[in-house]
């Protein structure tokens, strides 16, 4: 049985007083986001629902325009509203949902 992965990503990085979404910061030649979504390139998941902010939404379709399995899903206002809206996109049984801002996730 296959599976799915939602990674929430749709937050602004404000409390972590960045000019831009720490998300999109790099560690290592990656960015927060990428690293974070290599566990899961590895783990057999069918697709990857990455949810993005209005101003994060086009640097992550380019981030991960190479990879066929990846959806980038507007967010909401919210962390639920934001998961509530890839929930809608996923057709597996199975669903994982991560954090995007936890970049040491293993497969």
């Amino acid at each position: 049985m296959g599976f799915s992965v939602i990674i929430a990503a749709a937050g602004s990085g404000s409390r972590a007083n960045l000019c831009k979404n720490k998300l999109l910061f790099k560690i290592g030649g990656q960015t927060v986001l990428e690293k974070c979504v290599s566990a899961f390139l590895t783990s057999g998941a069918e697709k990857i629902f990455i949810t993005a902010s209005e101003t994060d939404f086009g640097e992550y379709k380019k981030i991960f325009a190479a990879f066929p399995i990846i959806y980038i899903i507007r967010g909401g206002a919210t962390r639920t509203e934001s998961v509530k809206n890839a929930l809608e996109k996923v057709e597996s049984d199975i669903v994982l949902i991560h954090d995007g801002a936890r970049p040491y996730v293993s497969p």
